[in-house]
């Protein structure tokens, strides 16, 4: 499982880009007055990552967020050790699920 996002985006520019993908998301999502997350009247707000190219290279883009370096694996993995070792169960690899909704300090 990894977390991504999709290929295809519109640049923008935003003083607020969490307003600014709610309101597209909005415009986009038949569906999204029906979800109702644990967090609140809607979805969770969550800052996608950015997308990044090496300016004197023609080659593909790479996933840079605010979070961790490039590849955006901190919602599945925390982004620090502390996160990572309390959602792994230490059992093939498996993650828990239950404890990546609580809060880490």
């Amino acid at each position: 499982l990894l977390d991504h996002t999709n290929a295809r985006f519109t640049l923008f520019q935003s003083s607020d880009p969490v307003q600014y993908w709610i309101a597209y998301w909005k415009s986009v999502n038949r569906h999204w007055n029906e979800l109702k997350p644990d967090c609140g009247e809607g979805p969770c707000d969550y800052v996608r990552s950015a997308p990044v190219r090496n300016r004197d290279s023609c080659e593909v883009r790479e996933q840079m967020n605010l979070a961790t370096s490039f590849l955006d694996g901190s919602a599945l993995y925390g982004s620090s050790e502390k996160e990572l070792r309390s959602l792994r169960l230490y059992d093939a690899g498996k993650i828990d699920v239950h404890s990546a909704t609580e809060v880490v300090e």
